[in-house]
């Protein structure tokens, strides 16, 4: 059996993700708390146990005080290490106004989808809806709150209403007490703006080269039902980006 390759790690704005790479496939991943991430490592028993692999290591994502205290905890124990920012080259041309800005997570996404023109939806903290065009070039595209961030700001700025959990069933509409009426609110605001993002950005593609809508993120699975259109679910996109951002700086 062909032993694991190499170790990539997403660091996002609320979890951490440790994946092995094998035959070029995410074939593991492990995924634990930023806290753990930043300052308490060791206690995850996987990527303590990683460390006497001897297999290089590559971290990317969307936090990078994270990935810097993540990455001085690496090189404190001798891996070797590689750390995609905002100063490395990718094979990808970025057309935006100020490229080297980009959130890496959102180029690792364009760099990892197998077809393209693509329109990619991300739901984490934050929900990206980004589109990428048939030479694979990455255009841009919207952020907004994702389902715990919303819900976390009607909780901390308002006097009364409570902290829900919008990941959870199918709201109800109308709501009929104040913890219904957040998650239906909550839901429908994430899944119109990302209707909404689609939409306008579908006519910039001719009905030709239709583009491949990809879901990915840690709320995809609870909000890929309401979508009106099919789409190709891709858990760890961000890690298969990494990948290939590592492989194109190595050749």
């Amino acid at each position: 059996m062909k032993q694991h390759e190499q170790v990539v790690v997403d660091v996002g704005n609320s979890l951490c993700k440790v994946g092995l790479v094998q035959a070029e496939s995410i074939v593991d991943v492990y995924t634990f708390s930023l806290e753990e991430c930043a300052y308490q490592p060791w206690r995850h028993r996987q990527v303590h146990d990683l460390l006497a692999t001897s297999l290089p290591w590559s971290l990317s994502g969307s936090n990078p005080p994270i990935i810097k205290s993540f990455a001085d905890w690496l090189h404190a124990h001798g891996q070797i290490l590689t750390v995609i920012d905002a100063h490395t080259p990718l094979p990808l041309q970025i057309l935006v106004d100020v490229p080297e800005k980009v959130g890496r997570d959102r180029l690792m996404h364009a760099l990892a989808v197998e077809q393209r023109p693509a329109l990619i939806i991300s739901t984490g903290s934050a929900v990206t809806v980004d589109a990428v065009d048939a030479q694979g070039a990455f255009l841009g595209g919207a952020i907004f709150p994702g389902l715990r961030l919303m819900a976390k700001s009607l909780h901390e700025y308002t006097a009364k209403l409570p902290m829900i959990d919008a990941r959870s069933h199918a709201p109800q509409l109308p709501g009929k007490n104040t913890e219904q009426a957040m998650h239906a609110g909550i839901v429908q605001a994430v899944v119109g703006g990302i209707v909404g993002c689609i939409t306008e950005m579908l006519p910039l593609f001719s009905s030709a080269t239709r583009p491949t809508i990809y879901l990915t993120g840690g709320d995809a699975p609870s909000l890929e039902k309401y979508l009106p259109w099919p789409v190709e679910h891709r858990p760890w996109l961000t890690l298969q980006g990494i990948l290939i951002a590592t492989r194109a700086l190595q050749s």
